[in-house]
């Protein structure tokens, strides 16, 4: 499938050095936030309700990063774990045309977890698009599956009760069973969704799908900011790699109640007051929880924030779809840094010239070159120049060029066809929808 890039591809081979990265490196921490609309960001960041992602910008630089088109969550975030696109790393949104996710197992190149591994360097991955089954890695690794099996359930990765083959090591479930939450676990879901965001009223059939749809997403997102505190205090590795998706949910699913008079159908009350503040809601609770990772990260960490894309208001004007945002254009998304080696540059959201930094493409080898690991060298051919590179200190740039090395995807392991999980997941996936549908209403 073709990829148009919203910038040229060509080669850049001259940003290889012959040498550098020598001797410890400091950690790396990407946190990927599937969603996050710029725009938002910055009006709330202006309104000081963004501690956070404020940090970044006193501290190191928050801007915007190029997405791509089409713009498909889980062919992104593997682009930007595997530093190629689609046409190399195989992962679509279907297999095969069909309602069943690509798994782990049918990509066809080593992703950052891999070769960090391979580098006899350490590794925590949780949550993150693609992961199921959990691969071998120098290090652990929470998977998530994205369960489109079950036609129902809203396209998103989750972490899941019974689910074979979700961690690794096998051993690791039963450390990080405490610091998990399930969407079964429908009281604490709901009483911790209505902290976040305001109760709604009354629910009808498309606004209560949309809360459900929230709250296992909340509860998945939850889990993958707990385990990832949990990882870094216990077992601190090189890189770590967590993934959030309540932006991007609450941007589909609320959208029409932020901006109402985007659309051209009325937006009726009580929702429209009811669901007003559930975007800006959700990328305060986003920056919360980024808040929680980032405590229990190293002090020295160089820390990566980026969304896939950002969102706006739906042009279809169908009410009934219970989709509101969209993203099908490949809106840039969010890009922050900070850290030793990371230049203090400020909030760049407000301009429109040197505020877009980068291309989602160049996330895995900035994230290398950080830990001195070799980049591949066909990578380059990917990208007319290293735009993102430029958050980059200066004077440590200099001394620590790019090290390249050989393509590594010939002697990946094979891909195989996509798993699906075990049948009878299907009934279990159901019935704890339903009951969460049940109980965000009471």
């Amino acid at each position: 499938m073709g990829f148009v890039l919203r910038t040229a591809l060509a080669g850049f081979a001259m940003l290889a050095g012959a040498c550098g990265g020598a001797g410890r490196s400091n950690p790396v921490l990407i946190v990927g936030i599937d969603g996050l609309e710029p725009a938002v960001v910055a009006r709330l960041l202006a309104e000081g309700r963004l501690p956070t992602l404020a940090s970044f910008a006193r501290a190191g630089v928050v801007g915007r990063i190029e997405s791509m088109v089409p713009t498909y969550s889980p062919v992104i975030w593997t682009t930007i774990a595997t530093g190629q696109l689609a046409e190399a790393h195989g992962i679509d949104f279907f297999h095969d045309g069909q309602g069943k996710p690509f798994t782990s197992n049918a990509r066809e190149v080593p992703a950052l977890w891999n070769l960090v591994s391979d580098a006899g360097r350490t590794v925590n991955c949780v949550g993150w698009w693609n992961t199921w089954p959990a691969e071998t890695v120098n290090g652990r690794m929470l998977s998530s599956y994205a369960a489109q099996a079950q036609a129902e359930i809203i396209w998103k990765p989750g972490v899941w009760e019974n689910l074979e083959d979700q961690v690794w090591p096998p051993d690791l479930l039963e450390e990080i069973e405490p610091a998990m939450v399930f969407s079964s676990d429908v009281e604490e879901v709901r009483d911790r969704l209505y902290r976040a965001f305001p109760r709604p009223g009354s629910l009808d059939p498309i606004t209560e799908k949309s809360v459900t749809d929230l709250g296992w997403t909340y509860a998945a997102d939850l889990t993958a900011a707990n385990v990832t505190v949990l990882l870094q205090r216990e077992h601190p590795a090189d890189l770590t790699l967590a993934y959030l998706a309540l932006p991007d949910v609450a941007g589909h699913r609320f959208w029409s109640y932020h901006e109402p008079d985007a659309y051209g159908y009325e937006v009726p009350e009580p929702a429209r007051s009811d669901f007003a503040t559930y975007v800006e809601a959700a990328h305060i609770e986003a920056d919360r929880l980024l808040g929680q990772i980032l405590a229990a990260a190293p002090d020295d960490a160089n820390v990566l924030v980026l969304s896939d894309h950002g969102m706006h208001a739906d042009d279809l004007d169908d009410p009934t779809t219970g989709q509101s945002g969209h993203h099908r254009d490949g809106p840039p998304g969010l890009f922050a840094a900070r850290g030793p080696q990371v230049r203090s540059l400020g909030s760049l959201l407000g301009d429109p010239a040197s505020g877009t930094l980068g291309h989602v493409l160049e996330v895995a080898p900035l994230a290398l070159r950080l830990l001195g690991v070799e980049v591949p060298e066909h990578w380059l051919s990917l990208r007319a120049q290293s735009e993102l590179a430029s958050v980059l200190d200066e004077a440590w740039s200099a001394a620590n060029p790019v090290v390249t090395g050989p393509n590594p995807d010939p002697s990946f392991r094979p891909a195989t066809p996509s798993r699906l999980p075990a049948a009878d997941l299907d009934k279990k996936f159901n019935e704890a929808f339903s009951k969460l549908g049940y109980a965000v209403g009471e």
